[in-house]
């Protein structure tokens, strides 16, 4: 074969190089990473804040104060529904940033798999809270409700209202220990946040040695 004619499997292999998608830039991967490890730290931070902060502050009472369980329920509905809310941005973000570093690494089984377990793990605090505490939740909405009316009528006081174990907790246990027992849940949930991040800041460092 003459010399300047490139044989066909050699054709073949700069038809694949030319069909391949360019590499991520570096400093996408580097912004991604800081996003991602800023957003999961995020997320596990403030769910940690509002058990060991936010709850023993609502339930630390004035020796004067006579309505101590509508003031406590009040607040806790009021922490509620900020947090209920500013979880799904942090989760969605948390999540789109590892994703796209799984993708970053495709081609590095090991990197690929450690980044797409810390995308699903940070965001299941989601699926967490719509089943496991549904009924804790749907408990306490129903007691605000009762001792200090009806809301601002957002998903999150409504979906677990018509839930029938939520119901029959809601009558048989009172208002701080219904309170108490969800900053106990909200801890598992704090814990997960932390796992998530823990594992993606590990992956990163990883990463970084990989020299990729």
């Amino acid at each position: 074969m003459h010399p300047c004619i490139p044989d066909r499997a050699q054709r073949a292999n700069n038809d694949n190089n030319n069909n391949r998608m360019p590499d991520i830039p570096p400093s996408a991967v580097r912004f991604a990473q800081i996003l991602g490890l800023t957003s999961s730290a995020f997320l596990a931070g403030s769910n940690a804040t509002y058990t060991f902060v936010t709850i023993p502050t609502i339930l630390t009472h004035s020796p004067t104060a006579d309505s101590d369980e509508k003031t406590v329920i009040s607040q806790w509905r009021t922490m509620y529904n900020i947090g209920f809310y500013a979880t799904g941005p942090q989760c969605a973000l948390t999540f789109s940033t590892f994703a796209f570093l799984a993708y970053s690494v495709r081609h590095h089984a090991f990197l690929r798999n450690m980044y797409i377990a810390t995308a699903l793990i940070c965001p299941s605090i989601l699926p967490f809270t719509l089943t496991v505490q549904r009924a804790l939740n749907g408990a306490l909405s129903l007691r605000a409700e009762k001792l200090v009316g009806k809301g601002w009528g957002t998903q999150a006081e409504r979906y677990a209202l018509e839930n029938t174990k939520a119901k029959e907790m809601e009558k048989a246990v009172g208002t701080e220990e219904l309170v108490e027992t969800w900053a106990k849940y909200n801890a598992v949930r704090a814990f997960i946040g932390v796992v998530g991040a823990a594992m993606g800041a590990w992956t990163c460092l990883e990463h970084a040695r990989s020299g990729m």
